[in-house]
């Protein structure tokens, strides 16, 4: 349990304000660690009654594994200031009614997180990745955080890379970019027709407020640039005369493929051709852990957030090649350490459960439990199914096994923290002024501050669990008795 001993005030000079800040932190504290005795026992209890929930409501804790996902805002990029002291208590509060979580939006500068493990203490560990470079890495690491009294790390971690021939397209397919005017040969009484469109206006004139993508009619043609040249693949059976190649006749003269496959191309001037090759937007976590009788190789993600459809493609892009390349990883890995089993867990921006890019997620033998799939969404409005945690689960392969243990969800939770702490009228006074700037109950200017800046305290993001069995020692005795 986190240590508490900075909160006393028993010694030195006596400020009245630093005084009812601790006073207040203690008295949220007890709160909070109600709140969260309740959520997890699954019971409906006036946070104003502290009283323990009743040890019949936990199981076990030494027969199961609590393990959850939370994407901690900026942690901490210093925005709207360094976080408050007694955040730091609230985030190791939360933190310490698990054994094993994975943490997202981990600052370059690990003092937020340092500051957190002192509260821990030393029992807890944690196994970081470095930055991932570029803009849309945004400074960030990858972090799991563990207690190491209940949970072991296994010796093997490393950062997951899309192989070569594999990689994420950006924009989503390559595309031809035309320098010039673009004109379009329909064919006779066709046209083009677009649905609903997304604009903005400026000046009287409007703009396409996202990526318009049009069908062309079938039939349709472009005249080709200049420089464009034909390229024939190397063996590629021609017709000749005295080693001239002779080039079919006419307007229109066709390039068929040859008896072997082998087909002509078009080379574009240089350029026109647009389309990266890209990796993941923040290179994804793998780690290896043991919890009881329990194998576990866990990755955590971040994975990109882009809006309109480059953005969206984006998204469903990477999942899907984060469940294929986990997925190819955990089959092997099953035929020669059977019993270790493959999570995918973080913040996989998901819209909702019936959009393309929880499809991705549940792909490729990936699934998400159904207890999580009945929770409401992980931001603050509980609409968005952002954090997810995904299993592999091929029961072709593993039916050939004879491994006891399985990876069974007990229970699933996603825990509401502004429900306790930084609530809704509340006002905090960060700078000891006599006037509180972040308040919740006046004008719409200053409520839309403090709840800005209470996810910058706490997160945007509930954090998400589960529940895993992990001692299978009676089954494994049974087996023996029953041989």
């Amino acid at each position: 349990m986190p240590y508490y001993y900075r909160l006393k005030h028993t010694y030195g000079p006596q400020v009245p304000q630093i005084v009812e800040r601790k006073k207040r932190t203690a008295k949220n504290l007890i709160k909070l660690r109600h709140a969260l005795r309740s959520h997890i026992a699954g019971e409906d209890t006036n946070q104003d009654d502290h009283t323990d929930v009743s040890d019949k409501k936990l199981l076990d804790s030494q027969k199961f594994l609590r393990l959850a996902t939370w994407n901690i805002r900026e942690f901490d990029s210093g925005k709207f200031g360094t976080r408050l002291e007694e955040s730091y208590y609230y985030i190791a509060e939360i933190i310490s009614n698990f054994d094993l979580i994975a943490v997202q939006e981990v600052n370059d500068d690990l003092y937020a997180l340092e500051r957190v493990m002192g509260i821990l203490g030393s029992e807890w560990k944690y196994i970081a990745t470095d930055v991932t470079q570029g803009s849309a890495g945004n400074n960030e690491r990858m972090v799991f955080v563990f207690n190491s009294s209940k949970v072991w790390f296994n010796d093997i971690a490393g950062e997951l890379s899309i192989p070569k021939g594999d990689e994420i397209t950006f924009p989503h397919e390559e595309r031809i970019k035309f320098e010039d005017e673009l004109e379009i040969n329909l064919p006779p009484g066709t046209n083009l027709t677009v649905g609903d469109v997304k604009l903005r206006k400026r000046k009287e004139k409007r703009f396409l407020k996202e990526e318009l993508i049009i069908d062309l009619p079938e039939g349709s043609s472009i005249d080709l640039p200049k420089d464009t040249k034909i390229v024939l693949p190397r063996g590629m059976e021609v017709e000749h005369n005295d080693g001239v190649i002779k080039i079919p006749q006419g307007q229109s003269p066709v390039f068929k493929p040859d008896n072997k496959g082998r087909k002509p191309m078009l080379k574009l001037p240089d350029g026109m051709i647009v389309g990266d090759k890209l990796q993941f937007a923040r290179t994804p976590f793998i780690v290896s852990f043991q919890c009881g009788w329990l194998k576990l190789n866990l990755c955590t993600v971040h994975i990109y957030y882009g809006e309109g459809h480059e953005g969206l493609e984006r998204r469903r892009d990477e999942i899907e090649s984060l469940t294929k390349l986990l997925s190819n990883r955990a089959e092997k890995d099953w035929e020669y350490n059977p019993g270790s089993f493959m999570i995918a867990l973080g913040d996989f921006n998901i819209i909702d459960q019936d959009h393309e890019t929880m499809k991705a997620l549940n792909s490729n033998h990936f699934k998400v439990p159904e207890k999580l799939q009945e929770l409401p969404g992980t931001n603050i409005d509980k609409t968005k199914a952002y954090d997810q945690i995904a299993y592999w689960q091929d029961e072709k392969v593993l039916e050939k096994s004879e491994q006891v243990t399985r990876l069974e969800v007990q229970r699933a939770g996603v825990f509401d923290f502004f429900e306790t702490v930084f609530k809704q009228g509340e006002i905090y006074d960060p700078d000891g002024e006599e006037e509180a700037f972040y308040r919740s109950d006046e004008d719409y200017k200053e409520t839309w501050i403090y709840k800005d800046w209470r996810t910058h305290q706490m997160s945007d993001h509930l954090p998400m669990w589960i529940e895993l069995k992990i001692d299978f020692g009676d089954e494994y005795l049974e087996d023996i008795a029953a041989d």
